[in-house]
């Protein structure tokens, strides 16, 4: 199965023609989401989600009647004819994420945070600790507690939960899954949540999803 972290930088949307192929690679409610942003910036990032979206759904060999993207009430993304299949789906800055697991996963991307003491009383004291005011540090607690959420489904219908570190490696108390980082791509930072092994990432380029 193409279970793993896939990352799309979606700059090369910016021309217009680009633009144009992406839209007609992508769903009917894919497009017409991507089209409903005022701003080009969201544009680009909902279309490049749904490009990750169809590389995945080839890679799971999806036909026609197969290729739908529900939701459950809380927002999680799910594929109707793959119930086994967990996916998140993730934008921000320039690069766009879907992630896909056996079971439920959760995937986070996102450009550094700039105000770091604006987040600061989002955090307990350990965090507050690690944070220091680091841009850098809170983006990266950010993006695991984003991951941890979408894990659970809950969104952010519940307070965001606190993470803490040992050794280095992150964890939420009193929960079993377990929390993955991968190395920051142009101040971009990426997390992921699930119960089993480490996903595998890839950084994919225009040419592997508009053939």
């Amino acid at each position: 199965m193409p279970y793993g972290i896939y990352l799309l930088k979606t700059d090369f949307l910016e021309r217009e023609d680009a633009f144009a192929r992406a839209l007609g690679r992508v769903s009917t409610a894919r497009r017409e989401k991507a089209l409903s942003y005022a701003r080009n910036e969201d544009k680009r990032l909902c279309l490049g989600a749904g490009l990750l979206l169809e590389y995945l759904l080839d890679r799971l060999r999806a036909g026609v009647g197969q290729r739908d993207v529900a939701r459950f009430p809380s927002g999680r993304p799910f594929l109707p004819a793959f119930p086994e299949t967990g996916i998140s789906i993730s934008h921000s800055g320039s690069y766009a994420l879907v992630a896909c697991a056996k079971g439920p996963i959760g995937a986070d991307v996102q450009t550094t945070i700039s105000a770091p003491v604006r987040l600061a009383r989002l955090l307990d004291e350990e965090e507050r600790a690690f944070c220091a005011n680091d841009p850098a540090r809170l983006t990266r607690l950010w993006t695991l507690k984003e991951a941890y959420i979408k894990y659970t489904g809950d969104g952010l219908t519940r307070e965001l939960p606190s993470v803490h570190f040992d050794t280095g490696r992150p964890f939420v108390p009193g929960s079993t899954c377990r929390l993955y980082e991968y190395p920051p791509i142009e101040n971009h930072f990426v997390s992921c949540c699930l119960d089993g092994d480490k996903p595998p990432f890839s950084l994919l380029a225009q040419d592997d999803l508009m053939q």
